[in-house]
């Protein structure tokens, strides 16, 4: 994938852009597993090493604990 936006701009930039769209409209509906304060940042890598986490992890300012299953 690395060299793909040197092989092949013009594919890579029309690509680019619809992703962006469709995130800016919404439809992308990523699976998050937790919202985390970034304090806990490195232990949190350690269950993503692992793969012990099903879903994406949200690295957020503030105090608050994980939350599971946050998807806003």
């Amino acid at each position: 994938m690395e060299t793909c936006p040197r092989e092949h701009p013009e594919w890579f930039r029309e690509l680019q852009a619809r992703f962006f769209d469709m995130a800016l409209e919404g439809p992308l509906n990523p699976r998050v597993a937790f919202e985390v304060p970034v304090r806990d940042a490195s232990r949190t890598c350690a269950l993503l090493e692992r793969g012990d986490v099903p879903g994406k992890v949200v690295l957020v300012a503030g105090n608050s604990g994980p939350q599971a299953g946050r998807t806003s």
